[in-house]
């Protein structure tokens, strides 16, 4: 399936990022509340198994998250305070455009967020939702 781009307000782009759960990516956040494609899954997920082909090492040291890719560029974003959680969202979505623009699987994202969970950076989880 051949991905598109489109631009979206800042609000927008929060709705999505508050009402996606763990390792979901905007697209499967707005497939399921919008769209409502539930039943129609991507291509992807058909069964078949996806495979990196370029490496990706991610780790939190010294309060910033380091990306690299093997034979590309790293990237790090300095981390806020870890009850930041809108700059911390902001930052782990920077994080994943950035794996999505170096071709990142599905796992090498999840990969993103353990790598902030475990070293105490948590973004998602009922305790952290605001109330409703």
């Amino acid at each position: 399936m051949k991905k598109k781009t489109i631009s979206i307000s800042q609000v927008v782009w929060e709705a999505i990022v508050e009402r996606g759960r763990f390792n979901e990516t905007p697209d499967d956040v707005l497939r399921r509340d919008w769209l409502k494609l539930i039943g129609k899954k991507r291509s992807a997920q058909k069964g078949r198994s996806v495979k990196a082909t370029v490496r990706m090492r991610a780790n939190v040291v010294d309060g910033k998250l380091q990306i690299l890719f093997v034979g590309g560029h790293p990237k790090e974003w300095t981390l806020p305070a870890s009850s930041d959680k809108t700059a911390l969202k902001r930052v782990r979505e920077e994080a994943f455009a950035f794996g999505n623009d170096n071709g990142a699987t599905e796992g090498q994202l999840a990969a993103i967020s353990k790598a902030l969970n475990e070293a105490g950076y948590y973004v998602h989880g009922k305790q952290q939702r605001p109330a409703r």
